[in-house]
């Protein structure tokens, strides 16, 4: 767990370089386009390597390409492109991250756990910023 530890602290720190004073759903994009810089310079990961990058990064093209659209389906588009991310883990081979070290046999029953992780902190912070809308 030292890895996923490792992975998590590098997107923490990276992310304190977006809070400043603009929206919560611009910090969210700034903080995770700096956690996928991050966990891919540090864990010679990409998109497509099974890991949480699969669905880290479809959900961080959906965050800037409706930065201003409306929060309620932006968040909508977000969980949903989060759970696409980790089906899609199910039928790549482990190229990065903790599973490609165990070497374990993909079937389409398995998700990639990072990726999974992954997918529900980002449906997390999805429904605090779609509450924060309808709190507006």
């Amino acid at each position: 767990s030292s890895g996923i530890n490792a992975e998590y602290g590098v997107k923490e720190c990276e992310e304190e370089k977006c809070a400043d004073n603009s929206s919560h759903l611009r910090q969210a994009t700034c903080g995770l386009e700096a956690a996928v810089a991050a966990i891919s310079r540090y864990g010679k990961a990409k998109e497509g390597d099974c890991t949480m990058l699969d669905v880290l990064c479809p959900v961080l093209r959906v965050m800037q390409f409706n930065a201003a659209g409306n929060t309620s389906s932006l968040t909508a588009m977000c969980s949903q492109s989060a759970d696409t991310g980790v089906l899609k883990t199910k039928k790549l081979a482990a190229r990065a991250g903790r599973a490609s070290y165990i070497g374990t046999v993909k079937t389409s029953e398995s998700a990639d756990p990072g990726a999974v992780a992954a997918a529900t902190w980002i449906k997390s912070v999805c429904r605090v910023l779609y509450q924060e809308q309808l709190n507006k």
